[in-house]
């Protein structure tokens, strides 16, 4: 009997838990999109600047 509202105690809890909404990400604004994307674009062209001269052996 202990043994089943233990089990009954611990599945409520873990219900509990993963019904709980999740925060809400604010959107990132348009200059925060423009550094991401030049800094990707930034590391793409290095990288294939590194392929260049490492392929050329």
């Amino acid at each position: 009997m202990k043994t089943q509202w233990s089990l009954l105690l611990i599945t409520g809890v873990l219900l509990w838990g993963c019904s709980s909404a999740p925060e809400v990400q604010p959107e990132p604004s348009k200059k925060e999109i423009r550094q991401d994307a030049d800094g990707f674009f930034k590391k793409m062209k290095q990288e294939e600047e590194s392929g260049k001269t490492g392929s050329s052996q």
